[in-house]
């Protein structure tokens, strides 16, 4: 009965993150967990877009540096 109404068909899959839902124009994208949710990538790039080639990419120099021992105080 259901696939007489349905309008399109969706595949699942079972992952660590939770279960990944796609079909032809619908994939997961976000993953709701007790708490906190987890995105992809596609998510970001489909909320924020795509750097061009020509576009600087700032960093904050310290982001990936391990922090020494009595460096919070």
């Amino acid at each position: 009965m259901v696939r007489e109404h349905a309008d399109r068909e969706l595949r699942a899959r079972e992952t660590t993150e939770g279960i990944v839902y796609a079909g032809e124009d619908f994939q997961t994208e976000v993953y709701w967990r007790e708490g906190y949710f987890q995105t992809t990538i596609p998510y970001w790039v489909r909320l924020l877009g795509v750097l061009s080639e020509s576009e600087d990419v700032w960093e904050a120099p310290s982001l990936y540096e391990k922090p020494e021992l009595g460096a919070w105080g």
